[in-house]
């Protein structure tokens, strides 16, 4: 729930903002607020957003009090956005002093305006481009042609787009390490590598380094599935991605031929969608994650935000020992093979007693996910247990006062 607070002398620009975002986004439903009016704070809830507009005068002790037992029952450190209504007067006042405005200028109203694109990347309505830094993965001798035709559109749509003709290394300084410096583009800095999945593709090993250190560190993949005419074939090519359940599929694809402008403009779409998504899974999961275990008395820890791995504990009673468990909020909507191998690798950094992979979407029936762990490989002892979203109550109930 969005939720927009002011003074009453802020109600012009309430409103404007209440329609902005109403305009950009069909289920976007925001409610107004001010100190006579100010809505009961029941419990977090995960599209849960407070927009907090201010200008030079200190807000009244009413909203002051709202906005503090609003910032501890939200343990997200998106829930709150303050929003500056005079452009000499940015410092949002207490109790969110330490986090930054946006300015509400010019650029900033409208439908397709800062704030509009602000809250959209907050709340996975529309993910905010320039912030996604994308790995484009490819083999030179047939997908170079895609690929660019790719980076260039990615780049126009605002996206980080970063490539490289490994092993030429064109946007790598001599000298320098072309394996290890594709490895940290894919493991610290990308958020989505991009595969242009072509029919000589999976020939080649660099390809399939870069895929694998993607799945090893829990890093989305979208693969661009390049089919010829009269090619009928469904899914990615590789083997590693056969189980994702997203991808775009090129058709009529020709390896020296770029694709249309209509054919850039239906990927990127579906990209959209994908990132979108899995931003709402981001925000979603581990909020109801954290409700079922702090219901049963767990503590919660963040871990590795980047690969949304968190850490439950809760002391055995009776006992100088404590129960430890490892969660992966599955940002991805399917369980495959590789997600959980990675979370067995990732988890031998952490001494926990079990490792839980929490996904939501369709509860898969015990017969698929006994064909998934089949193909996957775990260090010995670090079996995933996964999860579904609406089973976990019911689980954690099973685990008792032990």
């Amino acid at each position: 729930m969005i939720i927009i607070l002011g003074d009453e002398r802020h109600a012009d620009e309430a409103g404007k903002i209440q329609l902005d975002l109403s305009s950009a986004f069909s289920t976007c439903h925001p409610s107004l607020a001010h100190p006579t009016n100010l809505p009961t704070i029941v419990r977090e809830e995960w599209d849960d957003l407070l927009l907090v507009l201010f200008d030079h005068q200190a807000p009244t002790p009413a909203l002051e009090a709202f906005v503090s037992e609003y910032m501890r029952t939200h343990s997200r450190k998106t829930a709150v956005l303050p929003v500056a209504l005079n452009p000499g007067h940015q410092k949002p006042p207490s109790p969110i002093a330490h986090l930054k405005s946006l300015a509400y200028n010019e650029r900033a109203r409208g439908p397709h305006g800062r704030l509009v694109l602000r809250v959209g990347g907050i709340l996975g309505l529309r993910p905010e481009r320039e912030d996604k830094k994308i790995f484009i993965s490819y083999r030179v001798k047939d997908g170079k042609t895609t690929a660019d035709a790719f980076y260039a559109c990615l780049q126009d749509y605002g996206f980080d787009a970063w490539k490289d003709e490994a092993p030429e290394g064109t946007n790598l300084p001599e000298g320098e390490d072309v394996q290890a410096e594709i490895e940290r583009h894919i493991v610290d800095e990308a958020n989505l590598v991009l595969v242009i999945d072509t029919p000589d593709a999976p020939e080649s090993s660099w390809m399939g380094m870069e895929i694998d250190w993607a799945n090893a560190n829990l890093t989305p993949v979208f693969p661009i599935v390049c089919r010829r005419k009269g090619d009928l074939s469904h899914g990615p090519r590789f083997f590693s991605l056969r189980a994702l359940d997203r991808y775009h599929t090129l058709s009529n694809w020709e390896p020296d031929c770029p694709p249309s402008s209509e054919q850039l403009s239906a990927a990127i779409a579906e990209l959209d969608r994908f990132i979108s998504e899995m931003l709402q899974r981001r925000l979603k999961l581990p909020v109801l994650t954290r409700q079922a275990f702090e219901k049963h008395n767990f503590s919660w820890k963040e871990e590795d935000l980047k690969r949304a791995l968190y850490s439950a504990t809760r002391p055995i009673p009776k006992h100088f020992q404590m129960r430890q468990f490892l969660l992966h909020c599955a940002y991805l909507l399917s369980v495959s093979p590789a997600s959980l191998e990675a979370l067995s690798a990732l988890s031998r950094r952490y001494r926990s007693e079990r490792d839980f992979y929490i996904y939501d979407g369709l509860p898969l029936p015990m017969t698929e996910l006994k064909r998934i762990f089949e193909r996957a490989r775990f260090d010995e002892g670090r079996e995933p247990f996964p999860v579904h979203i609406n089973a976990l109550f019911e689980y954690l109930d099973t685990l008792g006062g032990i």
